[in-house]
């Protein structure tokens, strides 16, 4: 009868062991089943381009930088070329009506 009383405590504990080893389990199935969910990877999609869109961003931020330096620089450098090539070509009519007069 002993014999028997520990073996019903041991089958009892087990099937315990087995219910909780069935918790664990059927808690992985769900965070496994919770990351191939259609809304989970519209998330994970949805990160990933905001990632590549601050990356993005920086690059841009960046490159207009570049841009706006050379074109000022441009500008400046155009400006005065076009103002010595203006004084210039007073200067060569002038001469031009002197030695034609």
């Amino acid at each position: 009868k002993v014999l028997l009383a520990g073996i019903a405590v041991l089958a009892t504990a087990a099937s315990g062991l087995d219910l909780n080893t069935g918790a664990v389990a059927s808690l992985s199935a769900d965070a496994a089943a919770a990351k191939n969910r259609p809304v989970s990877k519209v998330i994970t999609l949805l990160k990933d381009m905001l990632k590549q869109l601050e990356k993005e961003a920086t690059q841009d931020e960046e490159m207009y930088d570049k841009l706006s330096c050379w074109c000022s620089t441009n500008d400046k450098e155009k400006s005065k070329a076009i103002g010595d090539a203006e004084s210039k070509i007073g200067d060569l009519t002038t001469k031009i009506e002197e030695l034609t007069a």
